[in-house]
C-alpha cells in the first residue's frame, strides 16, 4: 500500500503474484527459462 500511495504506479509486477488468487489482474505474464528443453515444460497447466 505504501508504494501505491507514495508513487501511484500505472503497473505493479509481482514475483509471487500467482499465489494470491484474490489479487486483481488485467494480465498474467509467465517467464520461462529458454535453456529448459521444451519436453520438460508442462504446457497443459498454462492455459495457452
Amino acid at each position: 500500500m505504501f508504494l501505491i500511495k507514495e508513487y501511484n504506479p500505472d503497473i505493479i509486477i509481482l514475483d509471487d503474484g500467482f499465489q494470491h488468487r484474490s489479487l486483481y489482474r488485467d494480465l498474467d505474464i509467465v517467464l520461462l527459462n529458454g535453456a529448459t528443453p521444451r519436453t520438460l515444460i508442462n504446457y497443459y497447466h498454462m492455459d495457452i
